[in-house]
């Protein structure tokens, strides 16, 4: 299923697994291009992205659509290339991860749906 053809104001809980997959391709090739061939690190700690993971419809707080995702994702890579370092604070806090996502334009109110996974 082409990326392009899933519904924007489809909620990301409700995602079947073949529209995640096809999600997941779409935000893996843009942060390959957003790196240009780069391999982040923190120091000496190279830094791998898992970009496959989703809510699930047990995160009741998760509310965003597929649209307001769209938006918010590539500031959010964004951000973590400028401070790669910043990302190893926020995978050992939830709290710290929502703010993070929240106070990235366009991802206002979508905290809820990053989740970390240590």
């Amino acid at each position: 299923m082409p990326f392009e053809s899933i519904p924007k104001d489809k909620k990301l809980v409700e995602l079947s697994p073949p529209e995640q997959q096809s999600t997941c391709q779409w935000v893996t090739q843009l942060t390959q291009q957003k790196l240009g061939g780069r391999q982040l690190s923190c120091g000496s700690t190279p830094l791998t992205f898992n970009t496959c993971g989703f809510p699930t419809a047990a995160q009741m707080r998760c509310t965003a659509t597929l649209g307001q995702w769209e938006s918010c994702i590539p500031g959010f890579i964004d951000r973590i290339v400028q401070d790669p370092c910043k990302v190893l604070g926020l995978a050992f806090s939830q709290t710290a991860l929502e703010d993070f996502v929240n106070g990235t334009p366009g991802c206002e109110g979508i905290g809820p749906c990053a989740y970390t996974v240590h």
